[in-house]
């Protein structure tokens, strides 16, 4: 991700308040409206599969976005402060200039 590190994302990966690790699962498919969900109680992830046409920095930021809730279920100053990191508001701001579907998926 520009302006981001492997070096960060180890770090958040490794925090030991982060037990979550082993036991989350991520899936996707494709939905209507949504870029992602999470279920806490259930610690599953969906990702929207149009996300594929996307950035990878912007599919970073969604699943860091989704991960960020298993810790902090509601968008605090808290989740914010976990989220905080160089640029993920100029990639959810690339997000939301364009609909999530852009057309017919073609083979």
């Amino acid at each position: 991700m520009p302006g981001h590190s492997s070096r960060d994302w180890t770090a958040l990966h490794n925090r030991s308040d982060m037990s979550w690790r082993s036991r989350s699962m991520m899936h996707v498919k494709l939905m209507k409206t949504k870029r992602g969900t999470c279920s806490v109680e259930a610690r599953r992830i969906w990702l929207n599969l149009e996300l594929v046409k996307k950035p990878i920095y912007c599919l970073e930021y969604i699943i860091v976005h989704e991960l960020v809730h298993l810790l902090e279920l509601l968008h605090t100053d808290r989740f914010t402060a976990l989220m905080d990191q160089p640029m993920w508001w100029q990639y959810r701001e690339e997000l939301n200039r364009a609909p999530l579907a852009q057309g017919g998926w073609e083979y």
